[in-house]
């Protein structure tokens, strides 16, 4: 898919974004149970099919940073794997590779892909996929251990939360939250909350949002206004705030 805009080409946008916490609205993700918890400026688009899921994929893997964390969360069924195998495969630049799911657990499937090493440099990133849900806490040692992968890879892990609770979560994180319409639970439509945790994926999101405002609306991503998301989340169980 040819996108019309690429993110990392995008001027910096001179646009003051305001830190917000969580817990103000139902579209928002509540965070209040984690307080020491940095959550910046966040939005929620409505994906209209599996290729606007997969849209929001090639957007973010046409930026590959050392040390970004894509956190994943959403039930079985959401639209976490859809978003996994497109971001991949645009990162690997293979649209025909096969993306397998990881194995839960501290050791993920890998792959290559092109992207910043420094701001200076560019070259090949390892691209590592993570399945922590439901794992018993490991060792201090195990902890560290993944903890020290993620600053100079590319990882997308699903349950990151976990890796909170065990002091063990990526540092440069952004989370993405995969909902089903209450109104359409069988239905592709799909409402994709992405939400920055450090400051610096706060100013990244601010760009992304710019982009898909303009290139999302023909691949069938729309970006909705917090009063709309709001209206659509209302009734639905809250998230906790990914690590």
């Amino acid at each position: 898919m040819q996108l019309a805009i690429q993110p990392h080409r995008l001027q910096v946008l001179k646009t003051s974004f305001r830190h917000r916490r969580c817990g103000r609205q139902s579209a928002q993700v509540n965070a209040s149970s984690l307080p020491d918890q940095y959550t910046g400026r966040q939005f929620t688009a409505l994906a209209t099919s599996e290729q606007a899921t997969s849209f929001l994929a090639d957007v973010l893997a046409g930026d590959l940073r050392a040390g970004d964390a894509y956190c994943l969360k959403g039930d079985a069924g959401a639209g976490k794997s859809t978003w996994t195998r497109a971001f991949i495969q645009a990162a690997t630049g293979d649209a025909g590779l096969s993306v397998e799911p990881p194995a839960p657990g501290l050791r993920g499937n890998e792959y290559r892909g092109q992207g910043r090493l420094t701001p200076d440099e560019f070259g090949e990133l390892p691209i590592l996929h993570y399945d922590v849900g439901g794992l018993s806490r490991p060792s201090d040692g195990e902890c560290d251990a993944i903890a020290g992968t993620f600053p100079g890879a590319v990882s997308v892990i699903e349950w990151a939360e976990q890796l909170r609770e065990w002091g063990a979560a990526p540092e440069q994180r952004l989370a993405i939250y995969f909902r089903r319409l209450p109104s359409q639970p069988d239905a592709d439509v799909r409402l994709l909350t992405v939400v920055p945790h450090t400051g610096a994926w706060e100013v990244r999101v601010g760009l992304l949002q710019a982009n898909l405002a303009i290139a999302g609306p023909p691949a069938g991503l729309i970006m909705l206004s917090e009063d709309m998301a709001s209206q659509l989340t209302a009734g639905m169980p809250e998230c906790l705030a990914l690590a």
